[in-house]
């Protein structure tokens, strides 16, 4: 008789692993190739947050479908994560935004994702794009994903502390791809606009993780993730 709170997938810690670095493989090929190949910066955006939905909805079983955070949680955290991650957003965007002007990747990487044909659309039409982007589809999928899978996988074999620095140091590095930040000599390096997002991103999946640790649900981080992501918006394109 199979016992309570069976086990997310048949090997959690190695499939977390693997499909984890399946994932982040498909992501910095499809980066190069944005790079290389002049593939538009939409595809490497969408392929990831559909590839880690994808992979999210593959491994979560029905009956761990608890376990792994989707399950129900108590309302009043929607009235803590929200204005919270909001305000978190602001302060981390303003800050970067002085200390570091280049931040303002953020405007210019609004119509670098899209393809040329719609280069010549109204401003306020990309934002629409990237609004849905950065506040449904990426929250969704990186939250499914990263404080999901990756953090139910890994807490069988690591300490739950330790897991929540990986997932989001994974989280950080995974977010140079997104902005054009080169990891190589080949390329133009700016490293403090790198070190940069890759703290402001890191720190974001900690804060993430621990709204699931503690509210024992995915729920909860969706909108506080698409809360920063506001924000953080606001500075950016104020």
């Amino acid at each position: 008789m199979k016992p309570p709170g069976h086990p997310l997938y048949t090997r959690p810690f190695n499939d977390t692993v693997m499909w984890t670095s399946i994932f982040l493989i498909v992501i910095f090929v499809l980066r190069f190739g944005h790079l290389l190949r002049g593939i538009p910066g939409t595809i490497l955006v969408l392929s990831s947050q559909i590839l880690s939905l994808l992979i999210a909805l593959f491994l979560v079983r029905r009956k761990s479908k608890r376990e792994a955070g989707f399950t129900g949680f108590k309302p009043w955290w929607l009235a803590v994560v929200i204005p919270s991650g909001f305000l978190i957003g602001l302060a981390l965007a303003a800050f970067n935004h002085l200390i570091l002007p280049s931040a303002d990747w953020i405007v210019a990487m609004d119509r670098s994702l899209l393809p040329g044909e719609f280069s010549d659309l109204p401003f306020w039409s990309t934002e629409v794009v990237i609004a849905f982007a950065g506040g449904v589809l990426t929250p969704l999928a990186e939250e499914f994903f990263f404080r999901g899978v990756l953090m139910t996988g890994w807490r069988r074999r690591l300490n739950v502390w330790l897991v929540l620095v990986i997932q989001a140091l994974i989280f950080g590095f995974l977010h140079l791809a997104h902005v054009g930040v080169e990891l190589f000599p080949v390329f133009s390096v700016d490293f403090g606009l790198a070190a940069n997002i890759l703290a402001a991103t890191t720190m974001g999946g900690f804060l993430f993780g621990l709204v699931r640790l503690k509210s024992g649900s995915i729920w909860p981080a969706v909108p506080a993730h698409a809360a920063v992501n506001l924000g953080a918006a606001v500075v950016f394109t104020g």
